[in-house]
């Protein structure tokens, strides 16, 4: 036993007690539930037979972990891996769903340290496809892994970025709902990473409670007054939870009552904050709070927004074949590269483009080359609002191996772009050239070995 977990057994009794502080520590050599999270708009004959998560309508217990690797559907977006106790966000944001949409009100949402996309392809899942949500990641190294995952949800409201919190403080204001699953000491991880015990420390923990304080400092400027701010952690200890929602509080936000069923069982510490430690979760350790901005920011920016550069239907009447909603969608676009998002978000996200918070918006669908041709996107092809009219060639299991693998296999005769699917659902494009196929799947997502 090192230092560091002696201390972390103090730290742990002194919070709970002797006795529940031995079924903490002795549930923490318990291996965890796999769990995993349902896509609402991707439905797929998977996982469905398995228990359900509690607080969560889209969440599954596994009775066992398969290989996700080597599983088509997971590269196509049917799901997500999640483990459960996160998974409380949804029941978080039902409790506050309707005073959010006082006077039909659609939502700017942001998840502010978002990677690598749990929590945001769960608030895609909750939100409506009127609402918009920024899923913003401090650290660029994460960015591409949050990006990636949204891809796979396949939808047109979420947008990525790369800022710090302090950015976001400068649109007084401006989001609806913000979202801080924020850095911490990793306590509740660590059954599932005993490495992380290692870098755990007193210190630490200390460290993690003031940098936590200055992102939520920095980044809440951007909530409107009557706005929610819900902050997570997955760690237990008290400094980097209670003690930031006191701090929270002290800033003009008050806790928010969540009403809990008792038979979840779940740790209550304080008015609108719920804590999972592990002798009470089938999943890991977790905390959130849920709370109400009071008070206003100041006045909005007012300065003049200029317009983006949006493009005409007839010139971009290709993507007609591919999107269901095409009429509903605005498009833009900046050099030979064409984005698309929709319609009743442009006033926002002319504002957020403005303000160098977004340095493009929308989806990137695809090129048109000098023969007004185009060639299409990744992005494209994962979207769930696919017209029927799109050219799909359903693979085996065989084959949608190979084709997450990135090798090129017999497809047939045709010529064109096509989608590649799996019982229905897309994992991205080829195109055929008659007696040969080019694989268009992204190099940095393939399969290395099956």
């Amino acid at each position: 036993m090192n230092s560091n977990y002696t201390l972390f057994v103090q730290q742990i009794h002194q919070q709970y007690g002797p006795k529940e502080a031995e079924l903490l520590l002795g549930a923490m050599q318990l291996a965890p539930r796999t769990a995993i999270r349902i896509n609402p708009f991707k439905p797929a004959p998977v996982f469905s037979q398995e228990e359900q998560v509690a607080w969560s309508k889209y969440g599954r217990l596994l009775g066992q972990r398969p290989s996700f690797t080597l599983d088509p559907f997971f590269h196509a977006g049917a799901y997500y891996v999640q483990e459960a106790s996160s998974m409380f966000l949804e029941f978080a944001f039902q409790c506050i769903e309707k005073p959010l949409r006082e006077e039909g009100r659609a939502l700017k949402v942001l998840d502010l340290c978002a990677a690598p996309g749990g929590k945001s392809t769960h608030l895609a899942s909750l939100i409506s496809a009127d609402d918009l949500l920024i899923s913003n990641e401090i650290l660029k190294s994460r960015v591409q892994v949050l990006r990636d995952n949204l891809v796979k949800w396949g939808l047109l409201n979420t947008h990525v970025t790369n800022l710090e919190p302090a950015a976001f403080g400068k649109i007084q204001g401006f989001f609806d709902l913000i979202v801080i699953d924020a850095p911490c000491s990793g306590e509740g991880l660590f059954r599932r990473d005993p490495a992380a015990m290692e870098e755990w420390s007193p210190e630490a923990v200390d460290m993690c409670s003031l940098r936590q304080q200055r992102i939520v400092e920095d980044a809440l400027p951007a909530l409107r007054e009557g706005g929610y701010l819900i902050y997570s952690t997955c760690t237990l200890n008290q400094k980097e939870d209670e003690a930031v929602v006191k701090h929270l509080q002290s800033m003009g936000l008050e806790s928010v009552d969540l009403d809990v069923p008792a038979d979840w069982n779940l740790e209550i510490p304080g008015k609108g904050m719920v804590r999972f430690p592990f002798h009470r979760t089938p999943g890991e350790g977790f905390f959130i709070a849920v709370l109400q901005k009071k008070e206003s920011s100041g006045q909005r920016d007012g300065r003049k927004i200029t317009k983006l550069n949006y493009v005409g239907r007839a010139k971009i009447a290709v993507f007609a074949d591919w999107l269901s909603n095409f009429e509903s969608l605005s498009f833009t676009n900046y050099g030979s590269n064409y984005y698309a998002f929709p319609k009743q978000h442009e006033a926002w996200l002319e504002f957020l483009v403005d303000r160098k918070l977004l340095f493009q918006a929308g989806i990137q669908l695809g090129e048109l080359d000098k023969r007004g041709e185009l060639i299409p996107t990744h992005d494209l092809a994962m979207l769930a609002m696919r017209a029927e009219s799109i050219q799909t060639i359903e693979l085996n299991a065989e084959q949608a191996l190979a084709y997450l693998q990135k090798q090129v296999f017999d497809a047939g005769n045709q010529k064109g772009w096509y989608l590649a699917t799996w019982q229905g659902l897309g994992l991205g494009l080829m195109k055929l050239l008659g007696n040969r196929m080019n694989n268009y799947y992204p190099q940095h997502l393939r399969i290395l070995h099956a």
